[in-house]
């Protein structure tokens, strides 16, 4: 293991920020000769050791460093807001020492790529490349979902970066009401301020750094996973940075958010084999070879970083395709595409029936909603009663890893439909394979008895024996359903339209497989309650029962919308 330099870089207002350098072995001491990679972490630089020495060892300088109130940095963690300026003090400090050549790449990982999109941005001559597994810079990228809060990965995270994580009892926190009270007042600044006035809050507007990823226009190789919580956070940068003409790559496989890096193994059942491991370490060396060294292939042997190494080309060209994705479900694999979604996918429409799922023959060109009357389903509702204090439980799909709690990531058998609130629409058995790839929507039409309250959706895959297995789920918060900055209450009894995003997928629904759509207003501890008031959700101890009423037909056409590969 390489031995790393430790510098005290100062940043405004009398802060130090700890960093440590890792040299290449054959670096000379006063020789501008190493490309520098920047890593900033408020988890702790020393235990980011092993890829400062993989990465050092193969030809770069790497620069790890605790943003300021963590680790041994001095100042207070001020979260997002901080770090746009602490990082361009420390990209003016790298780029003045003797063993920087002048160029510079990014590895941001989750909170690490929000920590360094600043220097991405505004030093877009002296950064070559970087590599990106989610940038989480704005409220729903990080703690809220279509207005609900991230419940399972909110709390643990704060009491994790506080120092507080024994003082918790799990799974029991969970269901603590209100949900601000899980932490007593005075006793946790920063979940306080991460949920008290929710995600249109001023305190959200100050920490959202979206404006950077907006500027950012450096070659970029972004990592998801179809399991991972912050997939979202993949996606939307990779689409932004996509509309310039600077090379974008995007790898999306079965992974969860940790295992991504290749740390842990996906849980849930399923296992899809050696080949479709992350390779985090070499996919990244590669891509910064090919950028900062301008090698057409930079692969190596010494994998140690991280990742099973298996499963992946790593050679990169310009005329090489953008997208590699991992199809998960009946025919698992990797396919290649130019973009995202594929190119040559439909948009086609699965409207709710009374009897099911009814797919729209003419796929994008047509549908109910268009005055289609020949094939559209008949007008009818579904009821159920949604209780906030015995809500629907987690199982599975795009989790933040916390056994503590009882939570695993993946496509975990599903029960919930078994539930009396839990409403069921499945297609007929499929007489061929469907090849689902790109962005999952849930269009629904509903009304509440309530002023607030949830909607959930759930895409199942269920096999020939009848099992199911979740592909992705989404929520909406009916407040919230036209924007955080538009918060509206919902008139009870009137029905109203809610677009439900239900994340992204590249699954293939065998033969003999069926679709099947899961509706309902709560996916728990993975989401927070809704407490059916007017009281915002996180701040109500009071539970109000609700009925709700799901609407389908020509006037109310509720639907699935999917990408289809021909």
């Amino acid at each position: 293991m390489l031995r790393a330099v430790t510098y005290q870089i100062p940043a405004k207002g009398g802060a130090v920020l700890a960093t440590d350098v890792y040299l290449p072995p054959e670096a000379l001491p006063c020789g501008r000769d190493c490309p520098a990679l920047v890593v900033r972490t408020p988890y702790g630089r020393k235990n980011l050791s092993a890829l400062g020495d993989f990465f050092a060892r193969n030809g770069y300088a790497v620069v790890v460093q605790d943003v300021r109130g963590t680790g041994e940095s001095g100042g207070t963690f001020g979260f997002l807001s901080q770090e746009p300026p602490d990082a361009e003090e420390t990209a003016r400090w790298i780029l003045s020492q003797p063993w920087c050549n002048g160029t510079l790449g990014i590895i941001g990982v989750s909170y690490l790529a929000s920590a360094s999109i600043a220097i991405a941005s505004l030093f877009p001559e002296q950064v070559k490349a970087a590599v990106w597994v989610t940038i989480p810079v704005s409220a729903d990228t990080l703690t809220w979902q279509g207005g609900a809060l991230r419940l399972h990965h909110a709390l643990p995270w704060v009491l994790i970066q506080e120092g507080k994580l024994q003082d918790v009892l799990f799974p029991q926190a969970y269901s603590t009401l209100p949900v601000a009270g899980i932490l007593p007042r005075g006793t946790s600044s920063l979940w306080e301020a991460l949920i008290s006035d929710g995600p249109g809050s001023r305190f959200w507007h100050e920490n959202d750094v979206w404006d950077y990823v907006k500027k950012c226009r450096v070659p970029g190789l972004h990592f998801g996973g179809w399991f991972d919580f912050l997939l979202d956070a993949t996606l939307r940068p990779y689409q932004e940075m996509s509309s310039s003409e600077v090379p974008q790559r995007l790898v999306l496989g079965p992974w969860s958010h940790n295992g991504i890096l290749g740390r842990t193994k996906l849980a849930g059942g399923v296992d899809y084999g050696p080949g479709s491991g992350a390779s985090f370490g070499r996919e990244a060396l590669a891509w910064f070879d090919r950028w900062l060294k301008g090698k057409e292939s930079g692969v190596n042997p010494d994998e140690s970083c991280c990742g099973d190494g298996q499963g992946y080309r790593h050679t990169y060209r310009e005329d090489e395709s953008c997208v590699r994705c991992f199809f998960t479900g009946s025919e698992p694999g990797w396919r290649e595409y130019r973009k995202w979604p594929p190119e040559g996918a439909v948009l086609t429409r699965f409207y709710l029936s009374a009897n099911g799922l009814v797919r729209d023959p003419e796929g994008e060109a047509s549908g109910a909603a268009r005055g289609n009357e020949d094939w559209a389903p008949e007008e009818g509702r579904h009821t159920y009663i949604y209780d906030p204090l015995d809500p629907v439980p987690t199982e599975g799909g795009a989790l933040w890893e916390f056994p503590r709690a009882g939570l695993v990531p993946g496509p975990v058998e599903q029960h919930s439909h078994l539930r009396e609130d839990v409403l069921v629409y499945d297609t007929p058995p499929l007489d061929n394979p469907l090849r689902v790839a790109g962005p999952v929507t849930l269009v629904l039409y509903a009304a509440s008895s309530c002023p607030d309250t949830d909607f959930t959706g759930k895409l199942v895959d269920v096999d020939e024996n009848g099992t199911p297995r979740i592909v992705t789920d989404g929520i909406v918060r009916a407040r919230y359903r036209n924007g955080f900055d538009r918060p509206e209450l919902l008139e009870p009894g009137k029905v109203a339209e809610f677009r439900i995003s239900l994340g992204a997928c590249a699954h293939v629904f065998g033969k003999g497989h069926r679709v099947r759509l899961e509706i309902s207003s709560s996916n728990f501890p993975k989401y927070d309650r809704n407490m059916n008031t007017e009281k915002l959700p996180w701040l109500e101890d009071r539970a109000v029962k609700a009925r709700q009423e799901v609407y389908f037909g020509l006037r109310t056409p509720s639907r699935l919308e999917l990408y289809l590969e021909n």
